[in-house]
């Protein structure tokens, strides 16, 4: 239920069978008996709308009727339903609520919202319609006043939905513009995916509290079937089928294998901004080329990895890179050149460029930032990519290992199916044996090297003598090792 919340619009997104069309119902009812009274009667007027009539009438309509059996039914074009009831207040007053059931998908559906009064809105499974609609019947809110000198309350829009996928607006309302006039709720994952990182095998167990970093899954216990349902549904579905609607998680338009089946965004993803703290070690990856990118991040005292931001750039050589888009976030958000810096960096960064003599790693010392590259065996993709997949099934005492804040945009939308090995031509279960190279694979690449200096190097980092800059590297030919203290090995 999330009626206490009075913004003016709440939305839930969670997985089928998790209560969220029941949680809407109740929502009306129970906003309609904290009307005004007038003569001993609440009155209120709800619009009800779905995509499809058939939809509307086989499934909205026939929740609402299985809570509030008593409704009389208007069948006949257009749908409506009265609910005439005493107030849950006990106070002998009466609440009458007027429910106008509508099908969203007619091309002059706005035309028909724009003569309605209405005390509030239910969307059902609203990220099927496009939010235009939805601004339009919420335009009408406030417009039911039948008594002259008496003003009754409004109540808003409500809408629920199973996950989308990423390109849909309820994604770029939750995730990227956040209004503060929407209230987001999401529901917890109904099973939990899990994946044996030697084997690559993957399976799901109930979501029952038994995961101390995910809330237990809701409304199971009035399934008939119980976790049952949700197991039953896994015979058979696809990937994207089993992201969206059983875990709950924002789905992708993109056809492939996500590289990292392990990343959960109920454990990793973080709603909001991570803190820089100076006091610690600013870590970065980078990986260079026409498309460079790099990933900060800072190691926790309890060994979790906090990722804060990243940047990014397009057909850009390196020096362009940094001053253009590095260094500037370095001197405004990390107080570059005295935060303790040290970035990991592509290999391939230490072979000098053939026009300019100057190697991608000397030029980013020549700037003040301490850069070595990371240090893996032949740079090979397997070993970077399964450091990632481990520190993602790992745990830091109750925490995860890894948390990825909001301003990581470029990076979530790889780790949620950007980031993927491509579909063999002709095959339906086949794949490419590396990743994709697109717009993802970039920061990801930094991501990786960021990973292998975090967790495979140590405590102790050589820095070569050209890289005077925040920390007191040395100057003088020889090296200078840059204690963190705060690494895991």
């Amino acid at each position: 239920m999330f009626h206490y919340d009075r913004r003016d619009y709440r939305g839930i997104r969670g997985p089928v069978g998790s209560g969220k069309s029941v949680a809407c119902c109740i929502d009306m009812f129970l906003n309609a008996n904290g009307q005004v009274a007038v003569d001993g009667v609440r009155h209120s007027r709800f619009l009800v709308g779905r995509k499809t009539f058939t939809d509307l009438k086989n499934t909205t309509i026939k929740t609402l009727l299985n809570w509030f059996p008593m409704t009389a039914m208007h069948w006949s074009p257009p749908l409506e339903g009265r609910l005439e009831l005493p107030c849950v207040r006990n106070d002998g007053t009466r609440a009458v609520i007027e429910f106008l059931f509508y099908s969203l998908d007619s091309p002059s559906i706005i035309d028909s919202l724009m003569s309605l009064e209405l005390s509030g809105v239910w969307i059902n499974e609203a990220a099927q319609i496009p939010f235009k609609v939805i601004h339009a019947a919420h335009g009408r809110v406030g417009r039911f006043q039948p008594f002259p000198g008496v003003k009754l309350k409004s109540f808003g829009t409500i809408m629920d939905t199973n996950s989308p996928d990423e390109s849909n607006w309820w994604h770029r309302l939750e995730r990227v513009a956040k209004p503060q006039e929407i209230a987001f709720f999401v529901q917890p994952p109904a099973l939990l995916k899990r994946v044996d990182g030697r084997t690559g095998k993957i399976w799901y167990e109930d979501n029952d509290g038994r995961d101390p970093a995910i809330p237990a899954a809701e409304n199971v216990e009035n399934l008939a079937e119980g976790f049952g349902y949700y197991h039953k549904q896994l015979v058979g579905a696809d990937d994207d089928t089993v992201n969206r609607l059983i875990l709950n998680q924002f789905g992708v338009t993109m056809d492939g294998k996500p590289v990292y089946p392990e990343y959960n965004p109920a454990v990793h993803f973080y709603d909001g901004g991570i803190r820089f703290e100076p006091g610690m070690a600013l870590l970065m990856g980078t990986d260079f080329g026409r498309t460079p990118a790099a990933v900060f991040a800072q190691m926790g005292a309890d060994g979790q990895l906090r990722v804060i931001d990243e940047v990014t750039a397009d057909n850009v050589g390196t020096e362009g890179f940094i001053e253009e888009s590095l260094r500037p976030r370095l001197m405004n958000k990390y107080r570059f050149p005295m935060c303790n810096l040290l970035n990991f960096a592509d290999p391939a960064g230490a072979n000098p460029d053939q026009v300019v003599q100057m190697t991608c790693i000397q030029n980013f010392n020549r700037y003040g930032i301490r850069t070595v590259p990371a240090q893996v065996p032949q740079n090979r993709f397997e070993l970077r990519r399964d450091c990632v997949s481990e520190m993602l099934r790992s745990m830091r005492g109750r925490s995860p290992a890894v948390l990825i804040s909001r301003d990581c945009p470029m990076l979530l939308k790889g780790f949620n199916g950007g980031y993927r090995y491509r579909r063999v031509r002709g095959a339906d279960e086949r794949f490419s044996d590396a990743p994709e190279k697109n717009e993802y694979s970039h920061i990801h690449d930094a991501f990786q090297y960021l990973c292998w200096g975090a967790f495979r190097s140590g405590i102790d980092y050589s820095v070569p003598a050209d890289c005077r800059g925040a920390g007191g590297a040395a100057a003088d030919g020889g090296m200078a090792v840059v204690e963190l203290g705060a690494f895991g090995a």
